[in-house]
C-alpha cells in the first residue's frame, strides 16, 4: 500500500494515518518501460497518482497514428478527467520509462469526493492544476514560432518540475524528441534544430537525459515572443545549422 504523498498546493499525506483519516485504499502499482496503464475505450476504475517516472497519454487517429496530448510527471493526477466507474477512457496512457502509480477505486475516489470536505478541497485544487496544463498545451500550439513552441514547452516543464519537487533548472528529460515535437505539432527535425539554437545561444545547455536552463528570462521572452529581436537573432543558428549541412 502507498500513499499520495505530494499535492499541487504544496501539502502532503502523512501515510498511513492520513488514509485512515480519509479512508481511501491505495494500491502502489508498478510499471515497466512500455507497459500500458489502460487504453482508449477501457472502463474507467482508478484514478492514479504518478509516484515515479514519466507517461505519456495518446489518442488514435482515424488514420492510423497517435496524437500525443499529454506528458505527465510525478505527483499529477492521470485519469482524473473521468473520475466516475463505468465511464471510458478517452486516452491511452504508456510509461516512457520504469513507474509508480498510487491507485484508487473510482467510487472511492467519488464517495470521498461528496463526504470529505478536505478531500474535496484538495482535488478540486488538482483539477485546477490539471486545467492550467490544458490551457499551456493549447498556448503553446497557437505560438507561431517553432522557436517559440519550444520554448514555452520548457518554461511550462519547468514550472512542473518544480511544484513536483525536482530541480526547475534541471529538467529530465525521458520524452523523445519526436515525442516532442508530436506533442508540440513540429516535425522531428525541427525540433533538434530549435534546442541546438537555444544550446548555441546558451540559453539551455543538453545531454542525452536532461535540459539545462542556463537564462529562464531569455527562455521566457522567446516563448512569449515579447523579445523581437532576441527571437529573430536565434533563428540565424537555425538556418546557419542547415547550410553547413548541405556544404558538407
Amino acid at each position: 500500500m502507498g500513499v499520495f504523498r505530494r499535492l499541487p498546493d504544496g501539502t502532503s499525506l502523512s501515510g498511513d494515518q492520513e488514509l485512515t483519516t480519509l479512508g481511501a485504499p491505495v494500491q502502489e502499482r508498478p510499471l515497466a518501460r512500455g507497459a500500458v496503464l489502460f487504453r482508449t475505450g477501457a472502463p474507467c476504475r482508478a484514478v492514479y497518482r504518478l509516484e515515479t517516472g514519466s507517461i505519456l497519454s495518446h489518442i488514435d487517429l482515424p488514420s492510423g497514428d497517435s496524437q500525443l496530448v499529454a506528458y505527465h510527471l510525478p505527483g499529477e493526477l492521470i485519469g482524473i478527467d473521468l473520475p466516475d466507474a463505468g465511464e471510458l477512457h478517452s486516452a491511452t496512457t504508456i510509461a516512457l520509462e520504469s513507474c509508480t502509480v498510487g491507485a484508487v477505486a473510482s467510487t472511492s475516489w467519488r464517495d470521498l469526493f461528496v463526504s470529505n470536505p478536505e478531500f474535496a478541497s484538495r482535488q478540486m485544487q488538482c483539477l485546477r492544476e490539471q486545467a492550467r496544463n490544458h490551457r499551456a498545451h493549447v498556448m503553446i500550439l497557437g505560438r507561431p514560432h517553432a522557436l517559440q513552441r519550444v520554448g514555452m514547452f520548457l518554461v511550462e516543464l519547468s514550472r512542473r518540475w518544480t511544484l513536483a519537487g525536482g530541480n526547475g533548472h534541471r529538467l529530465p528529460l525521458s520524452i523523445p524528441h519526436r515525442d516532442i515535437a508530436n506533442l508540440l505539432g513540429l516535425a522531428p527535425e525541427t525540433v533538434c534544430r530549435v534546442l541546438t539554437s537555444l544550446r548555441l545561444a546558451r540559453v539551455v545547455a543538453t545531454d542525452r537525459r536532461s535540459i539545462g536552463l542556463l537564462d529562464v528570462e531569455r527562455l521566457g521572452a522567446i516563448a512569449m515572443g515579447t523579445d523581437r529581436e532576441r527571437l529573430d537573432a536565434l533563428r540565424l543558428p537555425i538556418i546557419a545549422t542547415s547550410q553547413s549541412r548541405m556544404r558538407s
